[in-house]
């Protein structure tokens, strides 16, 4: 592979680039911490549990360019970006139909992702499935979803529920 190595930084900067172009300045830095912890600290421990606890995944070395204790950083960084989009979109909309498509679409690409790291030799799966991958990432969207309307930050959806 040409990019050998590379991918996680790439993935973090094309996510960058996509929170700065859809994502104002003032609301990046109202959400930072949210994609902090629920992001890049989320990505953190997720990936320590399920592949250095339960083993049921295992990332190459090819797959970043930093690693601690076999979690690749660019990649677990990835997620900071992506939950600040992704929480913001939520506050954008009052129509059912966009906001669950908005909560689904996050879990799509995170399969679309693994797809191309497991079809690349970046990733190996034991005992886990991309379906599992979806499942377990609209179970951690639905929930910062949860703790964004229940911390009165998403003051569009008392219009529709």
């Amino acid at each position: 592979m040409i990019l050998e190595n590379y991918f996680g930084l790439i993935l973090f900067l094309a996510t960058l680039l996509l929170m700065i172009f859809i994502v104002p300045l003032e609301r990046i830095k109202q959400l930072f911490v949210i994609g902090l912890l629920g992001g890049f600290g989320g990505g953190l421990v997720l990936i320590y549990v399920l592949q250095n606890i339960f083993g049921f995944w295992e990332f190459q070395n090819r797959a970043d360019l930093i690693f601690f204790l076999d979690i690749p950083i660019f990649i677990s960084l990835s997620w900071l970006p992506i939950v600040i989009t992704f929480c913001h979109l939520l506050t954008q909309y009052k129509n059912i139909p966009l906001i669950v498509g908005i909560i689904v679409s996050v879990p799509l690409a995170a399969v679309f992702i693994k797809y191309l790291m497991l079809e690349n030799g970046m990733l190996n799966y034991v005992n886990w499935n991309l379906f599992d991958t979806f499942l377990v990432s609209i179970g951690i969207h639905i929930g910062i979803t949860t703790y964004m309307y229940f911390t009165n930050r998403l003051e569009n959806f008392k219009k529709i529920l």
